[in-house]
């Protein structure tokens, strides 16, 4: 296979990476080749502040200061000054060029992975994601507010299509006394970076937890900028049912809805509600949308597929270590969400790689989640029922592997081949 050096053009790397290192980072090679936010640093070129980012994430280095040793270590081209590390970590350029990369990464993702939702009716029009809030706790040098350190609060988000993984925004630590909110972290953004760049004539709709519940902000939305939401009902709402809509128990993507209703809110916004059972597990969940034209099978499934974005705080907080803020600084606590996207984005990449290459796959975890997917289909028969659709055609991954993360991550600086590093993969894969 062909392998990309990841060097700026103007400034020659001063790390030397194995070629599975290199194949890693080959879709960021491409990226940079034209990019025009990159700046002439011989110091400390983008690239290879880039590679460092996501080598930190990987190597899952309890501090700065680990982090810095176990590179230098590995690292036989020189060790990477601590001042200048740090140092770049508060640089409001860099952390533009670390977005701009990690969006330019995501349109590679959305051209190479195709479309994990191209058997759902009717969402050719619409950007669909999964979002929530996910904390850190605080970094070693954070100030002391009212007796404690605050964490710092991120929203992420995750493509349903892709599974590409972006950086919304984070928590206001200057100006509330307490966690902000997620909502009002929300209403904070402006619309822009909410549409994610969808083009014009595109609805982006957002699958997010109780949290997001805030109905008059969902009609600004809507009404404004095309931005739709869902989510489970509360306990403690008391909307007033408007009417009935008609349900097509006879397509297969409606399979477990029980009802389909308009609904009230106290502040006069006008939803639907939907009730739908899990055949599998015999529970029942409502859901509650602003979005009136998909049905309501696709939507209860778009709902599910929300559990992806759980999955990948378990990849991120269990297999990349990432728990706690690198540094104090608003800039590098954006960074570091950042480069945790960025991340598991690359690995993706790799996975496809692997596949289409060298035809290799996790064997093991195939045939678990075969299995897994032959017993509910299983449950689902002695109930007397089949399961949605949309819940058998999209059989995906929802993180990647440990197994892949450790073999990625031992092998960065390797001086084993290609070939020989699938090798043991392979091996990894079909054994444990």
């Amino acid at each position: 296979m062909a392998i990309i050096n990841l060097t700026d053009s103007q400034d020659p790397s001063r790390f030397t990476f194995s070629a599975l290192g290199e194949s890693l980072f080959s879709p960021l090679s491409k990226i940079l080749e034209t990019a025009d936010f990159t700046r002439q640093c011989p110091e400390f070129p983008d690239s290879d502040w880039l590679k460092m980012g996501v080598t930190r994430c990987l190597l899952s280095a309890k501090s700065g200061r680990d982090f810095l040793q176990r590179f230098d270590g590995l690292c036989s081209d020189g060790a990477m000054h601590r001042a200048t590390f740090f140092g770049t970590l508060k640089s409001k350029r860099r952390l533009e060029m670390c977005a701009t990369a990690n969006e330019k990464l995501c349109g590679h993702i959305a051209k190479t992975h195709g479309n994990g939702l191209s058997s759902m009716p009717g969402l050719e029009k619409f950007a669909v994601y999964a979002a929530d809030g996910h904390f850190h706790s605080a970094a070693a040098h954070d100030p002391i507010i009212e007796g404690s350190k605050r964490p710092v609060g991120h929203i992420f988000c995750l493509n349903l299509r892709t599974h590409a993984a972006t950086h919304l925004t984070v928590a206001d630590q200057v100006n509330c006394k307490k966690r902000e909110h997620e909502m009002r972290t929300l209403k904070r953004m402006n619309i822009k970076a909410l549409r994610q760049g969808a083009s014009k004539g595109t609805k982006v709709l957002y699958a997010y937890d109780r949290a997001c519940i805030d109905f008059t902000q969902w009609e600004t939305w809507k009404q404004g900028s095309g931005i739709y939401m869902i989510t489970l009902v509360k306990a403690n709402m008391a909307p007033i049912k408007c009417g009935d809509r008609v349900v097509d128990h006879s397509d297969p993507h409606n399979a477990g809805v029980i009802s389909d209703e308009y609904i009230g809110s106290a502040s006069g916004v006008h939803l639907r509600r939907i009730t739908f059972k899990d055949m599998a597990t015999g529970t029942v969940y409502v859901y509650v949308t602003n979005e009136m034209t998909l049905l309501p099978g696709v939507l209860a499934q778009i709902y599910k597929m929300r559990w992806d974005i759980e999955k990948m705080y378990d990849e991120t907080k269990n297999k990349f270590g990432q728990t706690k803020a690198w540094a104090s600084s608003a800039e590098a606590k954006t960074m570091q969400a950042i480069f945790i996207c960025m991340t598991h984005n690359l690995l993706l990449c790799l996975e496809v790689i692997l596949e289409k290459e060298e035809g290799l796959i996790n064997v093991a975890e195939e045939k678990r989640k075969a299995e897994r997917l032959r017993l509910t289909i299983s449950q689902v028969a002695e109930a007397g029922a089949v399961l949605p659709t949309g819940r058998l055609a999209i059989q995906r991954s929802t993180q990647r592997s440990v197994k892949l993360i450790r073999w990625v991550g031992s092998r960065l600086f390797s001086a084993v081949s290609w070939a020989v590093a699938c090798v043991a993969l392979k091996n990894l894969y079909s054994e444990l």
